[in-house]
């Protein structure tokens, strides 16, 4: 396979002031996943495209410094505005399978909504990276906004939100109190086909 046709591993993650970026968690209840990805997602994915959510990108979650259940997965999404968001939130579609959906999640940690900012991030998929949420930027950012003062879950408001290159620095974020800096240790899926 020659240089020209070997698959890549990166993704380009386009950030926007154009559109609002949901930060989501989640963990299914283990013997759910059946019904979250054969059922749920594939019945709701009209409501989602109606309501225009697009996704930068999904990743898997190997460790954190968190308390009590660790999340999974989790993803990156856009929506055109958190109006637009809130529709989704709103939708009978939605709605009716919403505490179906609950119930098969043993955490879901979503509607987190970024402040709008111009980047471009190029991940590649085949190595870690370490996802920080503290209360200030942090140094040597691939990537750092703040959740927004207008994000539907308001727990983290104030929060930034930094995406880093895995490194010991943020090996040892892992062993830190979660209530300085929370840390995901993660791995970009590959892109869908």
């Amino acid at each position: 396979m020659d240089a020209a046709t070997k698959p890549t591993n990166n993704i380009l993650m386009t950030f926007s002031t154009d559109f609002r970026v949901e930060l989501g968690l989640g963990k299914v209840v283990p013997g759910k996943e059946a019904w979250m990805f054969g059922e749920y997602f594939p019945r709701v994915m009209a409501a989602f495209a109606e309501h225009q959510q697009g996704r930068l990108a999904g990743f898997q979650v190997s460790a954190s410094n968190t308390q009590g259940v660790t999340p999974s997965m989790g993803s990156l999404n856009t929506w055109p505005s958190v109006e637009t968001f809130a529709r989704l939130l709103a939708d009978p579609r939605f709605t009716e399978l919403k505490p179906e959906r609950d119930a098969a999640l043993e955490l879901l940690d979503d509607r987190h909504l970024l402040v709008p900012v111009q980047q471009e991030v190029v991940v590649d998929t085949e190595n870690d990276y370490a996802l920080v949420l503290s209360s200030s930027a942090r140094n040597s950012a691939l990537f750092s906004t703040p959740i927004a003062d207008d994000s539907i879950n308001r727990e983290r408001v104030g929060s930034f939100l930094s995406l880093h290159r895995w490194s010991g620095e943020t090996e040892a974020l892992l062993s830190g109190d979660p209530n300085d800096a929370i840390v995901y240790r993660i791995r970009f899926d590959a892109p869908r086909a």
